[in-house]
């Protein structure tokens, strides 16, 4: 009875281990599943006009609440079991990307490499035409690499389950 008892438990387990893992390979292939890009063609031109219209922009659309105060980062959403996620610190990051990356970023949701961001508004940023987009690119360009990089986000298994089952998504998904 006893050994019955112990290959029960050592079944199930074994059959955990293995749901686990399978949850961490489909909500990996989620967060990284590649994406169509549109092509942009957006070239930014500074001028102190549109670095003001920029921050302007910034202030009303929201970057302040994930990116912080100074665009260098914030961690705005803390459950250990969804996700930890910091807002990454642009001030570091949009040197690393061309105007164009920058509007497709913005706008369509999907990184150079074709994945999907998961927090980033752009469905709202979907909406500003070329020459606010290049107003808000002008303001973060304008602000000198500063503070260190943010932590990228770390999902837990209720967010994992979440990827899974579509309660959470990328956002050009």
């Amino acid at each position: 009875m006893v050994r019955w008892a112990v290959r029960g438990l050592v079944s199930l387990v074994i059959l955990a281990l293995v749901a686990i893992g399978a949850l961490f390979l489909l909500s990996d292939r989620e967060l990284h599943r590649a994406w169509p890009i549109r092509a942009s063609s957006l070239h930014v031109t500074s001028t102190p006009e549109r670095v003001a219209e920029g921050e302007r922009l910034a202030t009303v659309m929201g970057c302040r609440d994930c990116h912080g105060a100074d665009l260098t980062g914030r961690l705005f959403f803390d459950e250990p079991q969804i996700a930890r996620i910091w807002g990454p610190n642009l001030t570091r990051l949009v040197p690393n990307y061309t105007d164009a990356q920058l509007d497709v970023l913005l706008r369509q949701g999907v990184r150079p490499n074709g994945q999907g961001v998961l927090i980033m508004p752009s469905n709202a940023f979907a909406t500003l035409d070329d020459r606010e987009i290049s107003a808000l690119i002008a303001f973060v360009r304008s602000k000198a690499p500063t503070g260190e990089a943010r932590p990228p986000p770390a999902y837990g298994l209720v967010g994992r389950i979440g990827l899974i089952i579509g309660q959470f998504a990328t956002e050009p998904a």
